[in-house]
């Protein structure tokens, strides 16, 4: 749904509805940005909504003095519990409060950027939550749709899924999300966001990428993802690599392997996930069962023969940029040796013919 009131824009996923509503006309940038990055989810007002998160971007947090918890913190906290109204430096705040059936968010400052920036990894962690407790589990992975399955791509923070995205794009495979990937059961749901990348990686596959000036890490370029199809798809494969760099092989996981990555699922290494927007006080009784479910999913999961672990990993220099697509491939099939099962042949083989 979209209202007409250009302050005030909504998107939603399942039941939940995200709005966000600007209330300083200097901080609109802000929203039209974060209107793009949420650009493929679904507007439509005729589903019933059972759970609203609401955004308010402002100048000033009213009571602002009282800061909470320990106060100033990064933009990814480690070390602050349960503040009130977190301060994040350079004049932006943030505060969470908790509704029966919705969660308020108010982001203030006089810098757009860092708002823009504050905001969007709030919605990205409030919105993500709230999809775990309705029984979703998520996953910072990148994944591919292939015909009718899915393969997800498990890599470590600078791993290159972002990189990796861009060159499935650009051979014509479709990109169900690169930052996170939604499962239900054993199928994967498209989550699909913008696609953020280095500057390098922008001037190779996007040279129209918007850019993305952070105050906490280094400056991004923003890419928009084609809008995939957003119904559920049965997954295929998991290829789960634990260091940076460029895979040169893939078999299927052991059993160390597979206890590893059943770590990394259940803890969420990787994910957006702020303390000051999501473990509050009345929030920690969820925090159990949203572990166990991603336990379950991962028990259930590595145990049946379609997990993939990434041997060999080759450092990339700063400068380089290497294709991964045959890697992608050998990935899909070496799940398909391993597991006995007789599977179509994936939309790149006959991509590589058509381009041979």
């Amino acid at each position: 749904m979209t209202t007409n009131d250009r302050s005030q824009q909504s998107f939603r996923f399942s039941d939940v509805l995200v709005t966000i509503e600007c209330r300083d006309p200097r901080l609109e940038p802000a929203l039209d940005r974060l209107m793009e990055d949420f650009a493929n989810f679904p507007r439509d007002a005729s589903v019933p909504v059972t759970r609203e998160i609401r955004v308010v971007l402002q100048s000033e947090i009213g009571n602002s003095g009282r800061k909470g918890g320990f106060g100033r913190t990064r933009l990814t906290p480690r070390y602050r519990f349960f503040p009130r109204v977190c301060d994040h430096g350079g004049g932006t705040r943030s505060r969470v409060f908790r509704h029966a059936n919705r969660t308020d968010v108010t982001i203030s400052g006089d810098d757009t950027n860092h708002v823009y920036e504050i905001a969007y990894v709030s919605v990205l962690s409030v919105f993500g939550w709230e999809l775990e407790k309705k029984g979703f589990v998520r996953l910072h992975a990148l994944g591919v749709r292939i015909g009718d399955e899915a393969a997800v791509f498990h890599l470590p923070p600078k791993g290159g899924k972002s990189t990796l995205a861009l060159e499935c794009l650009k051979a014509g495979y479709e990109v169900l999300g690169d930052e996170v990937i939604l499962v239900r059961g054993e199928c994967a749901h498209a989550f699909p966001i913008r696609i953020a990348v280095a500057s390098k990686v922008a001037e190779v596959f996007a040279r129209e990428a918007r850019v993305f000036q952070r105050k906490s890490f280094d400056q991004k370029f923003l890419v928009p993802l084609a809008q995939p199809r957003l119904e559920p798809v049965a997954i295929a494969s998991i290829l789960f690599q634990a260091k940076p760099g460029i895979a040169s092989s893939a078999s299927r996981a052991s059993l160390l392997e597979a206890m590893r990555w059943i770590a990394w699922t259940c803890f969420g290494f990787g994910l957006p996930q702020m303390r000051e927007f999501v473990l509050r006080l009345e929030e920690l009784p969820w925090v159990p069962v949203v572990f166990f479910r991603r336990f379950a999913f991962a028990i259930r999961f590595a145990f049946r023969g379609r997990l993939l672990f990434s041997r060999g990993v080759a450092l990339v220099g700063s400068n380089e940029l290497r294709p991964r697509l045959e890697w992608v491939r050998s990935s899909f099939e070496g799940t398909s040796r391993v597991s006995g099962e007789s599977r179509s042949r994936p939309p790149w083989d006959k991509a590589s013919e058509e381009r041979a």
